[in-house]
């Protein structure tokens, strides 16, 4: 038995090793680090750029803004996941636009304090400014982990038209006090297309839980053919949920863009 257990050991490593191989060769490149002065902001910040293999500007892409972007698993990462999806045929090819936070997502991505004003960064700089350099479609996707999925539930229920997708890994939903109001006031405006949404969690407290799922049973029957909503639940802890959630949401997302 104790054979048959090292030998199951030794194939598994074996074939973790060797995905991880053809991940990193295959997949994994280096962004293009770009610098903009926002006057919006009153700053100056960083974006790197993450080209799909396939790259030409005579064609038009859906662009994937991921926060958080200077992270490895935040920037990096979601552009190989990105590509290796549309190697499989299970997601188009995109352009993914890594947002640098500069130490200020605390500012950035909460409600109560300047998540208003980095959406106008979005809004009237950021999203123009990568749309007059590489060939764009009107396909925009925001991704963020913790409070970046906190914030992109911030635009979705104030600013929907700006994304037709959101994705928010295990989001910060216990701070905003009035993510459910606004879920309320959000389903009152009709919107013209539906969203899709994206969201996971992981290890955590029952009073988080109890918070996440009275969202999830808001968004589900009070924007009904709205909002298309996927929720999922993986035992990791917090740092490592996005992870399988990335490659789950593009799938997700693809399906539906499909059907």
């Amino acid at each position: 038995m104790l054979r048959k257990f090292r030998k199951l050991f030794f194939w598994a490593t074996g074939v973790g090793v060797a995905f991880i191989a053809i991940y990193m060769t295959f997949f994994l490149r280096s962004g293009d680090q770009r610098q903009m002065q926002s006057v919006v902001l009153g700053e100056a910040r960083t974006y790197s750029v993450y080209l799909p293999f396939a790259y030409d500007t005579n064609e038009r892409y859906s662009v994937l803004y991921t926060l958080d972007g200077e992270r490895y698993r935040h920037g990096a990462i979601v552009a190989a996941n990105a590509r290796m999806m549309t190697a499989f045929g299970l997601a188009p090819e995109m352009i993914v636009v890594a947002v640098h936070t500069m130490g200020n997502r605390g500012r950035d991505y909460r409600p109560s304090y300047g998540a208003v004003t980095f959406i106008d960064f979005f809004e009237r700089e950021l999203i123009p400014e990568v749309e007059q350099l590489f060939p764009a479609n009107d396909s925009r996707v925001l991704s963020g982990h913790s409070f970046g999925g906190l914030f992109a539930l911030y635009v979705m229920t104030t600013r929907p038209h700006l994304f037709g997708a959101y994705f928010a890994y295990d989001p910060s939903v216990l701070p905003d006090d009035e993510l459910l109001s606004r879920i309320e006031l959000l389903a009152e405006m009709r919107l013209k297309n539906p969203i899709n949404l994206y969201m996971n969690y992981g290890f955590h407290t029952k009073r988080y839980e109890e918070k996440y799922d009275d969202v999830l049973q808001a968004l589900e029957h009070r924007l009904a053919g709205q909002v298309i909503v996927s929720s999922s639940y993986y035992p990791l802890p917090h740092s490592m949920i996005m992870l399988p959630g990335q490659v789950e949401a593009m799938g997700f997302t693809n399906k539906r863009v499909e059907n």
